[in-house]
């Protein structure tokens, strides 16, 4: 009849062979021809403390497959330690920490007849109490270990990521979150905390106030001129007038009197030039121009000016509008009856440059009868 077989929880040193998987009784061994010595049984395991392996202690009973346990019609369900074995706690961090017990030699050194590697003593789980001898002994060696590392598992979101427009996407994002949190004065502008939306806009209208004060103040203005309607032109006697009819031409110096009103300034105004053409209203011919030259007027006043021009022109012949309306005009008053010379219809156009205005600014007047600047001789022409 054959009797149930209690597994049990241990591993032996020893290699099994093929006729290990058909239980063996003790004697057995003689038959199949195994040497005593060599079978494997509980008993060869030093886990019970035995003298001698496959020999049972004098008046204690056989812990694994002994001939107890097969002529036993009920047989015990797990090993029985022997009454030699002091009771100790079971050390859950053994197997972690290496303080186990080893039952094979693949891949390590050394180890005892009974099938178990001696361990180095500084071993440390929480059960066995102190401290381990690396933290003891500062210069006991440590044991480094390396774990390898996990594969890379991308996903399609974090490639896009690493790519160029994925990158410029992040930071067009991380923008505009930041500036959402500005206009919600969440935030400073450029990392000043200080610098909120609404603070931002009343340091931009206090500026634009600032700004607009000194361009009022700083910006020079166009100044109004004043003309004499009067005595428009003077004479300039440093010059002899020149009149011919062959050809028609003439030629002289005068000068034009200017008032410059400055009352609307608050600064200097200075000119670059100040250029005067002269017109005649008839013929539209061009018959004097001058220049100033560069010029500072003071502001809140009224500066008389003597703007220096010359009158020239080249006709044709004496029968030229132009040259005979300036012949009337300038000839001697003993010529003229009751000494009334006719006056001149001229137009003055002023073109000025001044410092701080772009390009060039003008201004213009005429004459409906200005008098000629000069007198002829009763001998001239």
């Amino acid at each position: 009849m054959s009797h149930p077989r209690t597994e049990d929880t241990f591993t032996y040193s020893g290699r099994r062979t093929p006729t290990d998987s058909v239980p063996l009784r003790h004697n057995d061994y003689q038959t199949v021809g195994h040497d005593p010595r060599t079978r494997r049984d509980s008993q060869a395991s030093s886990f019970f403390g035995r003298t001698a392996a496959g020999e049972p202690a004098a008046g204690f009973s056989n812990a694994a497959y002994n001939r107890d346990s097969y002529y036993n019609p009920q047989p015990r369900m797990e090993p029985v330690k022997g009454g030699d074995e002091p009771e100790e706690g079971w050390d859950v961090y053994a197997d972690f920490n290496n303080a186990g017990p080893r039952y094979a030699n693949h891949y390590t050194g050394t180890t005892s007849g009974d099938g178990y590697r001696a361990l180095s003593p500084t071993v440390h789980s929480p059960l066995s109490g102190g401290k381990p001898e690396s933290l003891s002994n500062p210069t006991a060696p440590v044991e480094l270990v390396t774990v390898p590392a996990f594969g890379p598992e991308w996903k399609a979101s974090e490639l896009r990521e690493m790519t160029k427009a994925g990158k410029s996407e992040i930071r067009a994002d991380k923008r505009k979150v930041k500036f959402k949190a500005w206009w919600r004065d969440q935030r400073g502008l450029c990392g000043v905390p200080w610098l909120t939306r609404k603070n931002l806009v009343w340091i931009t209208f206090g500026l634009i106030i600032v700004i607009a004060v000194l361009l009022i103040v700083t910006i020079p203005r166009v100044p109004n001129f004043n003309i004499s309607a009067d005595q428009p032109f003077v004479s300039n006697s440093s010059e002899v007038p020149v009149f011919n009819r062959v050809p028609a031409n003439f030629s002289f110096d005068a000068k034009i009197n200017i008032q410059i009103d400055t009352h609307g300034n608050i600064l200097p105004v200075h000119f670059n030039h100040l250029n005067a053409s002269v017109y005649m209203l008839g013929t539209t011919q061009m018959v004097a121009g001058g220049d100033l030259g560069p010029y500072t007027a003071q502001p809140k006043q009224y500066i008389p000016v003597q703007l220096p021009i010359t009158f020239s022109y080249l006709g044709v012949n004496t029968s030229d509008p132009t040259w005979t309306a300036f012949y009337n005009a300038c000839k001697n008053k003993g010529q003229v009856v009751g000494g009334v010379r006719p006056g001149l219809q001229l137009y003055l156009v002023l073109q000025m440059s001044i410092r701080g205005l772009i390009g060039q600014t003008s201004t213009s007047t005429s004459f409906a009868n200005a008098p000629c600047p000069i007198e002829l001789s009763q001998t001239s022409v």
